[in-house]
C-alpha cells in the first residue's frame, strides 16, 4: 500500500500466473486443479472501468478460499473436480498470503 494511496495490495494477473505455475510445480496440483483454480480466480483480473488495476485483494481472496473450503458453495457445487484435498487447499491459502504480503 503506497504512502499517499488508498490503494490495497492486490495480486496482479502477472502474479496470478506465477501462482498457477506454483500449483503445479511446487504444489502437486494436477492440470484440472489448476483449471479449476485458474476458473474461480481468474476473472478477478478482468478489466474494469471501475477499477483502474485490477487484481485480488486479501477480502477477495477470503471470499475465494471460503468457497474452495466450501462443499456446499455454489463455486464447489457446479465443480467438475470435486473437493480439493486440504493439502492443496492450504498451499493455495500460503500462496495468495504470501504474494499479498509481497506487495504491501
Amino acid at each position: 500500500m503506497g504512502l499517499f494511496t488508498t490503494e490495497k495490495p492486490k495480486i496482479t494477473k502477472n502474479e496470478f500466473k506465477k501462482i498457477v505455475n506454483d500449483l503445479y510445480s511446487i504444489g502437486d496440483f494436477n492440470e484440472r486443479e489448476r483449471e479449476f483454480v485458474q476458473s474461480v480466480v481468474g476473472h478477478h483480473f478482468d478489466a474494469s472501468p471501475y477499477d483502474k488495476h485490477p487484481g485480488v485483494d486479501e477480502q477477495e481472496v477470503r471470499e475465494i478460499l471460503g468457497k474452495i473450503k466450501d462443499p456446499h458453495s455454489d463455486v464447489m457445487r457446479s465443480s467438475k473436480i470435486g473437493r480439493l484435498p486440504l493439502a492443496k487447499v492450504d498451499f493455495l491459502e500460503k500462496e495468495f498470503e504470501r504474494r499479498l504480503k509481497t506487495n504491501e
